[in-house]
């Protein structure tokens, strides 16, 4: 068993972000391209890591550098979870080598652990990027001992192990599910969405009964951590295992996440070749009866060629739909903020109300379809070339299927912000505008990225939608132009605040023309 294990977990690794295949490839462009796409990494590693140091400063500054290594833990623990909850099962369950595999004598348990590992060491990755700059930090401001930077070391190991788990949890839960329905993508996207939305909400109702005492106002890093622990109570037991150089804190984390790690394997296992036989199985049906044949418009053949598309791959919509969703969400969480005391925490001359458009616009640019549009006709694209359509009018599908998609979740997510926040009038016409011109900048944006760095030759659609390069560049750009511009909007005079949302929308329309005229006349 462990032999099957091992050679497996090999085997998965041999090809770990496509590293097998660039050492033995004999396309210089394929290589060159690879090197690029390793220098857009580096550049937001190098980013990331930048804020983590930042924001580890800000913590020393205000006397709570005791609680760095908890809220890195946070920090780090959400964005696996975030990164892993929507391809685990796109991994665990990949048909890809899969009948090759069963067809020899392995067991379940070492192909489910093979894949396992795969989807820990890609969190991990991840973690280490988070935590090592973030904990090179904390040793610098408090000089603990070398037997707490030795705990860290394991920490960081250990951090994955529970996020990793829920996300494979929730993979086989929504697999298991819709594996006998009929539209499989819908009810996977709107499950895994569910799922979410309630693993990420749960942790945030225990902050209503948190209570936090004039003390720990005083003392910011126990206010911090009482709020961590309310959130992801693993995270400040690991945090004083750093801190305090405990082994037994370190040890009954590390043993409950391997307990439920073994818990959630052992689980797949039992079900996984059934669940496998019944993704896998085509049935063909002679039933096929031949009705009335209909003609579209040319753009609404090919808005709804794009929508047969979309909704035929699960990872596919799961991955670019958390954007409108979020949305949404952000806009009913409105209703529960209390604007006033918001406003009054910050400074007089920020207009802190101006800044929500460009938030919410920036919240819907989150990983655009469009992004990801044409490397998913993969192997497929020449049926596409083969149309008797130009080039322009191929981009503009892929766009108006971007802009549809986007519209409803627009009108409502806008609809509830202008109700919740009661905005005056510039601040509505703001609200309205400015989200629609950052959804049609996304759409245009991602096309361009996409054009720029397709890929094209990909196993899984998780490869594309989860790691390619285009996906990471064409879902942060925009969202970061978004943050952008509200920290703009709020520091411009309120005077001017009209004139702020011109200039920066005309900047922004006129950024878009340019990319789209670029595209279309490639």
């Amino acid at each position: 068993m462990l032999k099957q294990i091992r050679l497996l977990t090999k085997l998965e690794m041999y090809n770990f972000w496509g590293i097998n295949v660039l050492r033995h490839t004999a396309d210089k462009k394929a290589k060159r391209k690879a090197i690029l796409m390793a220098v857009v990494y580096g550049l937001v590693g190098l980013v990331v890591m930048g804020y983590i140091c930042g924001l580890c400063y800000g913590l020393h500054t205000l006397d709570a550098a005791g609680a760095i290594p908890a809220y890195l833990i946070t920090i780090t623990t959400v964005f696996v979870l975030l990164l892993s909850i929507f391809k685990a099962g796109g991994i665990l369950y990949r048909k890809q080598g899969y009948e090759l595999v069963a067809s020899m004598p392995v067991r379940n348990l070492a192909l489910v652990c093979g894949r396992f590992f795969r989807l820990y060491f890609e969190s991990l990755t991840f973690t280490a990027l988070i935590m090592i700059p973030g904990l090179v930090m904390y040793g610098y401001f408090t000089m603990p001992k070398v037997s707490a930077l030795l705990i860290g070391l394991v920490v960081i190991l250990t951090v994955p192990l529970i996020p990793v788990a829920v996300s494979a949890g929730i993979g086989m839960i929504v697999t298991g599910i819709s594996q006998r329905m009929k539209h499989k993508a819908w009810v996977e996207a709107g499950l895994t969405v569910l799922l979410v939305v309630v693993v990420f909400m749960l942790p945030m109702t225990s902050l209503g009964e948190t209570e936090i005492t004039p003390e720990m106002m005083k003392n910011y890093g126990d206010g911090v951590l009482v709020i961590l622990g309310n959130l992801y109570p693993p995270a400040v037991l690991l945090g004083d295992a750093i801190t305090e150089g405990s082994i037994g804190k370190l040890a009954l984390v590390l043993v409950g996440s391997l307990l439920l790690l073994g818990v959630v394997i052992g689980l797949i296992t039992v079900g996984y070749h059934g669940i496998c036989i019944r993704l896998f199985h085509i049935q063909a049906k002679h039933d096929y009866q031949k009705e009335k044949l209909q003609k579209n418009s040319l753009y609404k053949a090919l808005v709804v060629r794009e929508t047969r598309r979309y909704f035929a791959s699960g990872t596919y919509v799961m991955n670019t739909i958390v954007g409108p969703v979020m949305a949404v969400i952000l806009s009913i969480s409105f209703f529960f903020i209390d604007m006033e005391e918001m406003v009054g925490d910050v400074p007089a001359q920020m207009n802190m109300k101006s800044a929500f458009p460009f938030v919410l616009g920036a919240v819907f640019t989150i990983l655009s379809v469009t992004s990801v549009s044409i490397s998913m006709e993969g192997k497929e694209v020449w049926i596409l070339k083969s149309l008797p359509l130009s080039r322009k009018e191929i981009l503009d599908g892929k766009i108006l299927f971007q802009l549809c998609l986007s519209a409803p979740f627009y009108v409502v997510a806008v609809m509830i912000s202008c109700i919740a926040l009661k905005l005056p009038v510039l601040e509505f016409i703001a609200m309205v505008v400015l989200p629609a011109i950052m959804i049609l900048f996304a759409a245009v944006f991602g096309i361009s990225v996409n054009l720029w760095l397709p890929k094209m030759q990909w196993d899984t659609e998780v490869s594309v939608v989860k790691q390619s390069a285009s996906a990471m560049i064409g879902g942060l750009v925009p969202t970061l132009i978004g943050g952008i511009s509200a920290v703009i909007i709020m520091l411009v005079p309120k005077a001017y605040t009209g004139i702020g949302y011109v200039a920066i929308g005309l900047v922004i329309l006129t950024a878009t023309g340019l990319l789209y005229r670029k595209n279309v006349l490639k």
